[in-house]
């Protein structure tokens, strides 16, 4: 219910950006975090992709969190000049994991890095960087009744979900050319329905 509530009252945020710094980030940055017991921390942060956790720096100690610890986290980043916000939600497979907040509204869109291993499977819903001689994977993920699941094949798991508005969407889709294989023309199309539907 914490992160329904959460999710509701973020659903104006719109963020269409990679802004993940990839694992052991040396970088802390100003931000606040929620706790499951609702108490608020406003201290500097680090998160640890690799390993899931979440440091809480003051002045006078360091606090390390796991995804189950934590409902939401979120710090400017002026690096890449945007604020990001973390959720801690449940996946498929029933663990809870932190995922950023790309697309929101009525159908939310999560990222996730991984450190890609020597294999980098081919997938429409899928987007690789190098960085530091290193392969980084970003993942989609959307949420489906409050669990988490990685995006697959956008026609069959997320245009079932605008149905509501399907006259709409298909014009939109002609009207402006979009291949649904591309990732940029997906982004635009939920951005398309979620102002509709708002």
């Amino acid at each position: 219910m914490k992160h329904f509530l959460l999710l509701s009252f973020f659903s104006f945020i719109l963020t269409i950006s990679y802004g993940q710094k990839p694992y052991n980030d040396p970088y802390t940055y100003p931000g606040a975090v929620i706790l499951n017991d609702s108490s608020v921390l406003h201290c500097n942060l680090k998160y640890n992709q690799k390993n899931e956790n979440l440091i809480c720096k003051t002045s006078a100690e360091n606090i390390e969190y796991s995804a189950q610890d934590v409902i939401y986290f979120q710090f400017y980043d002026a690096e890449k000049e945007l604020n990001r916000y973390f959720f801690s939600l449940k996946t498929e497979k029933m663990d809870t994991q932190f995922f950023e907040l790309l697309v929101s509204g009525e159908i939310k869109l999560f990222v996730k890095a991984y450190l890609a291993g020597g294999f980098i499977e081919q997938n429409q819903t899928i987007t690789t960087f190098h960085i530091d001689g290193k392969q980084v994977v970003y993942h989609l993920f959307y949420d489906n009744k409050g669990v988490i699941h990685r995006l697959n094949n956008f026609s069959e798991e997320i245009l079932p979900m605008m149905q509501s508005r399907v006259s709409d969407i298909s014009s939109y889709i002609v009207n402006n050319k979009l291949k649904l294989s591309e990732q940029k023309h997906q982004l635009a199309l939920i951005k398309y329905y979620n102002n509709l539907v708002q």
